[in-house]
């Protein structure tokens, strides 16, 4: 008899136990038992309450319907149906509705209408998956194409040399390979309003996690495709209009204005006009931009007289600042303006 089988048969017997309870019963380890019970309430089939080492565990009063909610796969030829009726019948099968807060529910269908429309017109894939997945107290979907991929797809249509490139391109927003019917705001929406996000294709990686504030790119093995990770938590009280109004605010007609960018994802010590100009091209849109310097260690006199001397007596009209930034760091860009 499993391991599992055996923990259900304990609640059968005994109702409510905690898993210092099971542990004891079963003669086994405190995180074996952790492990399963994890995997128990992640598929529904046991709830819990209370926290940590106070926490009870229950059978779930289901009948089996609500462990079939809580994760969901399709795969789909591109090509053959669109994002939002995918959505709309992952929803009613997850009952997403009345699993999340309204908000969340808001953002889940934003990211992931958005990201399963970049696989369907943009990956010159022919098919794609999804997978979507409600925890106890997470949730979030996965998109995975066999395209070209992402960054790929960015350096062929903005004419990069490098997959580098691309990678630095997708950081700032309002960048898109079909600027007749994208804005080229979708990735970046999305990646600031969840929890945490990756996209992950032709061997790099670049991570985001809101909770923590990091941003981290990878190398990776190279993949066929693109593969996007999206999670939220059910309790989040971020809101679209709170991240839309932060990039788009009024005063800007509500237009995408406002960006930032993690300067560590080039260069935890930046030193030379090229990689500074490299960093500020085409952003003359934007009328606000914040360099984030969370991460950089070093600062050359060059880096630093390209934006805040040379691109910035170029645009007047744009306001640039700095954030995140060490106090060691500030003297040289102080020095520059």
């Amino acid at each position: 008899m499993d391991t599992i089988t055996q923990i259900l048969i304990c609640f059968k017997n005994s109702g409510s136990l905690s898993g210092s309870d099971i542990a004891r019963i079963l003669g086994i380890s405190r995180q074996v038992v952790n492990y399963h019970l994890k995997k128990l309430v992640l598929e529904g089939r046991v709830t819990k309450s209370g926290r940590t080492r106070s926490a009870v565990y229950t059978l779930a009063e289901t009948d089996g319907s609500e462990a079939l909610c809580r994760n969901w796969t399709h795969r789909f030829k591109i090509g053959t149906i669109e994002e939002h009726d995918l959505f709309n019948e992952m929803s009613q099968i997850m009952n997403l509705n009345r699993k999340v807060t309204l908000n969340v529910f808001d953002i889940y269908q934003y990211a992931f209408t958005e990201m399963v429309n970049n696989a369907i017109e943009h990956s010159l894939g022919s098919r794609a998956e999804i997978e979507t997945f409600l925890g106890e107290y997470n949730c979030g979907f996965s998109v995975r194409d066999w395209g070209i991929g992402a960054f790929e797809s960015i350096r062929n249509g903005m004419n990069l040399n490098l997959i580098q490139s691309a990678v630095h391109e997708v950081l700032k927003g309002r960048k898109t390979t079909s600027p007749a019917g994208h804005t080229g705001e979708g990735l970046f929406f999305t990646r600031r309003c969840a929890g945490r996000f990756s996209i992950s294709a032709n061997g790099s990686k670049l991570i985001f996690d809101n909770t923590r504030g990091d941003a981290i790119l990878e190398k990776i093995r190279r993949m066929k495709g693109t593969f996007i990770e999206f999670d939220i938590s059910r309790n989040s009280r971020e809101s679209l209009r709170s991240v839309f109004s932060k990039y788009s605010p009024e005063e800007y007609d509500f237009s995408f204005r406002k960006t930032s960018i993690r300067i560590s994802l080039y260069s935890t010590a930046p030193q030379s006009r090229s990689l500074a100009r490299r960093i500020m091209a085409g952003l003359g849109e934007f009328r606000e931009i914040a360099l984030d310097f969370q991460g950089v260690r070093m600062l050359g006199q060059a880096f630093s007289d390209e934006i805040f001397r040379v691109y910035a007596s170029a645009h007047p009209d744009m306001k640039i600042s700095v954030i995140n930034i060490a106090d060691e760091l500030k003297p040289m860009i102080k020095h520059i303006i």
